[in-house]
């Protein structure tokens, strides 16, 4: 393995004048590094691209928040490190600058030896670097399970809040509102926690966003998911409290350019409520909602809210490993009175068939081989035609006219 990395890190007689000038480098990290039998353990790949060291520069490694990397550095061409992590741990790393940052990158490998995050190379220059641990390979959420929390307690990073307030980070071990009890998060150490504004119709959203070119195509899919949890001394169905996850979907804005986006909301999915009717006291449950972007999204929130349908509010939800997989669209026809629907379509592509549907079978005779056809419309148009010599069972779809069938 090292003879394989000595080959990437040599450096030509140019490429040695642009890195003592300061001058950046195009790194590339390799994408797979071998295995070696780890379960659940992720490997800090580091190199210099001259060889020599990162002169001076170091980093430093958190996961959690918590400094288990301190000062790492490189002295001669590469170092690997392993680290044992959890699944929804996130980890954040620090830079030291050296004499020669441009030749320093690194990479976070996966227990399968998949790079998934890297920094100071060609595709990611900046040397700091921000990870979620995710043992599925599919969660699209960063600090899906809020271990990331900011340094004052507040919303953690990679999320945002409306209206941003009645909400806090809670460890295991806090205290419980109106309990003797301590709290202990559903998966690590962290969850969040929202409580009723108390007043009828409020809400506190707790969402990722994407707006402008960051939007998915339409048809696009989420499956979302997250535990929710109400202790029975703060329980959410002491009144109208409901806590949800929620897809909320909003157009370009009245002026057509975005300006102005939450006047034109388009509609919001929801889960079903976790209230005084579905909640269980005291236990973590399973909260889970399918969703589909629709045409016309300008920008797009997925989270969570807690919302109050009334005035007489209490109680409190915590939230924890917040997930998110998504589906890219399926291309078809959506409309189910067209005779050529796709139930697996989730994107119209302009194929839908209303009127004149039909079936054609060419098949039959001792040489298909030789065989080839073509339908053309009035004007000579082929509209529809097949020359491999096999038989042809499909679908039709002809708008009204006289049509002709060539043979040959």
């Amino acid at each position: 393995m090292s003879a394989f990395f000595i080959g990437i890190f040599s450096l030509q007689a140019n490429e040695y004048s642009q890195a003592k000038k300061g001058i950046p480098m195009d790194i590339v990290l390799p994408e797979q590094l071998e295995n070696e039998n780890r379960d659940q353990t992720y490997q800090l790949f580091m190199q210099d691209s001259y060889g020599d060291g990162w002169n001076g520069a170091s980093l430093d490694l958190y996961v959690n928040n918590v400094l288990v990397l301190d000062d790492v550095t490189v002295e001669s061409a590469t170092n690997e490190i392993s680290l044992d992590v959890d699944d929804h741990d996130y980890i954040h790393t620090e830079w030291t600058s050296g004499s020669y940052d441009n030749e320093c990158a690194y990479g976070l490998y996966d227990p399968n030896g998949v790079l998934v995050a890297e920094a100071g190379t060609i595709y990611q220059p900046e040397l700091t670097m921000t990870h979620t641990i995710d043992f599925s390979g599919v969660n699209v959420f960063a600090n899906s399970g809020f271990e990331g929390m900011n340094a004052d307690g507040s919303a953690p990073a990679e999320w945002l809040t409306y209206p941003g307030y009645n909400f806090s980070v809670e460890s295991t071990g806090n205290g419980i509102y109106n309990s003797s009890e301590t709290f202990t998060a559903y998966d690590g150490d962290k969850s969040f926690k929202m409580w009723s504004a108390g007043w009828e119709g409020s809400e506190n959203n707790v969402f990722h966003e994407m707006s402008g070119d960051d939007v998915p195509l339409a048809g696009t899919s989420f499956n979302l998911s997250a535990m929710f949890y109400s202790h029975a001394d703060d329980f959410i169905g002491q009144g109208s409290g409901q806590g949800k996850l929620t897809a909320k979907y909003f157009g370009f804005g009245p002026n057509g350019d975005g300006s102005n986006w939450w006047e034109t909301m388009l509609f919001m999915d929801e889960s079903t409520p976790f209230d005084a009717s579905t909640a269980t006291a005291s236990t973590w449950e399973n909260q889970t909602l399918a969703t589909t972007v629709p045409e016309g999204v300008y920008l797009m929130q997925l989270g969570f809210m807690l919302y109050q349908p009334g005035a007489d509010g209490g109680g409190s939800v915590y939230v924890d490993n917040f997930t998110a997989t998504m589906d890219e669209p399926v291309e078809g026809c959506t409309d189910m009175t067209a005779c050529n629907y796709n139930m697996d379509a989730s994107l119209d592509d302009g194929s839908c068939c209303l009127t004149n549907c039909g079936d054609l079978t060419v098949g039959g005779g001792s040489y298909i081989s030789e065989v080839s056809w073509e339908i053309l419309d009035a004007s000579g148009t082929v509209v529809l035609s097949d020359a491999s010599g096999t038989p042809y069972d499909g679908e039709t779809c002809l708008d009204d006219g006289v049509y002709t069938v060539n043979g040959f």
